[in-house]
């Protein structure tokens, strides 16, 4: 009995030992591989490189995980402004901090808010026109400085408010502001019937760089309508003319857009006769985050 628990014992570690070169000699030949993250100003890719030891090739696998890492900030002329970073992943909001300097002041951005896809900012001290002032973004996924001076003024000198046009082509124009690089130009058109109930609406939304715009007759032949009632806004902006694919103007890691706004304007009126003459205008109110997002999307940019 002794001798057969001495063989079982040496038959068992022969099999460890055996088990060992196997596990070393399996390890040794298996496929190793390495993760690198690479995080562009534009897009941010997974790239995986595998390195095959057998063949001694190395083989590269690109995911791209997302189409924008981009940053918008936005000044409004008596009123607060805005930081909007836009990453996927969403940024780390504990690393977002942006702070904005004028003539020798600064303050940091107090007020933030974390959405997926993106983390907001924005303070509450009012801008003036004809100052500089610059904005400062850091974050764990970049940073990004600029730039720029709030626009002055602009107001709408025809259509007049309230008037009543012949259907056809209908031409509104507004005065030059000074310091704006371009303007936002939005319009409303409700088609009525005859029993004044509304049977169609139509938005014309568009960033412009001439000081007047054209609404097409074809706006105002709505089948089964009678008149028209159309709501223009118009404000002018700094910065960069928005366009799919266009180059930031704030310098750093991250593709930044820095804009400006000035004061806009506002009219109502009508197009075609109203059988209801006493009726009186209701105005729309446009937000600044609609703007926002107006131009984020002539960026390109959903």
């Amino acid at each position: 009995m002794r001798y057969k628990s001495k063989t079982v014992f040496i038959f068992t570690m022969v099999l460890i030992l055996s088990g060992l070169i196997f596990v070393t000699l399996n390890t040794t030949s298996c496929t190793k591989t390495l993760t690198e993250y690479v995080h562009d100003t534009t897009t941010v890719y997974d790239t995986m490189v595998v390195h095959d030891t057998t063949s001694a090739q190395d083989t590269t696998v690109v995911h791209d995980t997302t189409t924008q890492n981009i940053v918008l900030c936005s000044l409004y002329k008596d009123d607060t402004s805005h930081v909007k970073l836009i990453s996927n992943p969403t940024p780390d909001p504990n690393s977002v901090d942006a702070k904005k300097e004028w003539g020798g002041n600064s303050i940091t951005f107090s007020n933030k808010r974390v959405f997926p896809g993106y983390v907001d900012l924005y303070d509450g001290r009012k801008n003036t026109p004809n100052t500089t002032y610059t904005i400062k973004v850091t974050s764990n996924i970049g940073n990004a400085q600029g730039s720029v001076v709030i626009p002055d003024s602009t107001h709408i000198t025809q259509p007049q408010n309230y008037v009543t046009l012949p259907i056809g082509d209908v031409t509104v124009s507004w005065a030059t502001s000074h310091g704006a690089d371009f303007y936002w130009f939005s319009a409303l058109i409700r088609a009525y019937d005859n029993s004044y109930n509304v049977i169609q609406k139509e938005d014309i939304d568009t960033f412009l760089t001439t000081v007047s715009y054209d609404i097409p007759a074809s706006h105002f032949h709505v089948s089964g309508a009678a008149f028209y009632e159309v709501d223009v806004d118009v404000f002018p902006e700094a910065g960069i003319y928005p366009t799919p694919g266009a180059t930031g103007n704030m310098t750093g890691s991250l593709k930044g857009f820095l804009t400006a706004e000035g004061k806009g304007d506002e009219v109502g009126f009508q197009v075609g006769q109203s059988s209801k003459a006493s009726h009186y205008h209701k105005k729309r109110e446009i937000t600044a985050e609609e703007r926002r997002d107006a131009y984020l999307h002539a960026l390109g940019i959903e």
